[in-house]
């Protein structure tokens, strides 16, 4: 029963995150910036399918993307911050920008412990670069303190699910 609750949830924020990503679109505000507040919304929806789905069948099918679902998080940070400073329209996008991905890249190769570091890590420094991009009153703000408090929770419940149980990974 437990486990039918936990899909219910993941499910249910699935579809909030699918309805809010569809009013971003319809209202165009993908326009300023808000592109990579959509890719954040994209990620998270494919940690959450990734989660639900069998584990069974996808090591077997799609091993890339079951190892890949344990990564994600690495993306959190980098598309907060470049959101917050393309909406803040302090800087446009550059080729360099995609040095921001090295984390992802480097996250397969270490080992459980220190992915998680290197996650929260990440995720604090990309937060607070955001943070200071953004003025004081702002609902941005507070969004990003969402972001930064759901992105741990899901770096340290992959972990903990790695580490104690690791048949259901």
């Amino acid at each position: 029963m437990p486990l039918q609750v936990n899909i219910f949830l993941l499910l249910f924020g699935g579809l909030q995150g699918v309805l809010f990503t569809l009013f971003l679109v319809r209202k165009k505000l993908y326009r300023h910036g808000h592109i990579f507040l959509l890719l954040y919304f994209a990620v998270l929806l494919l940690q959450i399918t990734l989660k639900v789905m069998s584990k069974a069948w996808l090591m077997h099918n799609w091993s890339q993307l079951y190892q890949l679902s344990y990564q994600l998080p690495f993306l959190y940070g980098p598309l907060i911050y470049l959101f917050v400073r393309k909406a803040t329209g302090q800087q446009t996008f550059s080729i360099t920008d995609t040095f921001h991905i090295i984390p992802l890249v480097a996250g397969f190769y270490l080992p459980g412990e220190v992915r998680l570091i290197l996650q929260l890590t990440s995720l604090g420094i990309y937060h607070f670069l955001a943070w200071q991009h953004v003025p004081a009153q702002s609902w941005v703000r507070k969004f990003i303190l969402a972001s930064l408090l759901v992105g741990a929770a899901i770096a340290l419940t992959i972990y903990f699910m790695y580490v104690y149980f690791p048949a259901l990974n």
